[in-house]
């Protein structure tokens, strides 16, 4: 797909040049809002960057776009969970162990792992 491999790209350029990733996937996003891939990229850069409030916008927006993606997800998450947002992550891991469930997406923790998580933010 001509869009993933243009996402993906522009998240290899995001490494080394975030502002101009942003700019090209911005223009991306603002034709189509409702790409999650792209959404998520910009989710991403947006962490790298330490702007954590634009990070957790778009990767809400792409989780909401695309609710079974797993990554999104489990990316929400994280995200959720260093920020404070208790709440949020709890739904976001408890969505990321279903979607996972569901699909052959592998996921950067392990089901333990998230388990273990929510066990403890269910308890603090």
């Amino acid at each position: 797909d001509e869009l993933a491999a243009l996402t993906n790209m522009l998240g290899l350029i995001g490494q080394q040049s975030p502002g101009k990733a942003l700019s090209q996937l911005g223009r991306i996003y603002q034709i189509n809002p409702s790409l999650a891939p792209v959404a998520a990229q910009m989710a991403m850069i947006h962490a790298r960057l330490g702007d954590n409030a634009n990070a957790l916008r778009f990767m809400t927006e792409a989780a909401a776009i695309e609710p079974r993606n797993a990554s999104f997800q489990i990316n929400l998450a994280i995200m959720n969970d260093h920020a404070g947002n208790r709440d949020a992550a709890i739904r976001a891991y408890e969505q990321a162990l279903a979607a996972a469930a569901g699909s052959s997406q592998a996921l950067p923790l392990t089901a333990e792992a998230i388990r273990e998580r929510l066990k403890y933010l269910r308890a603090n």
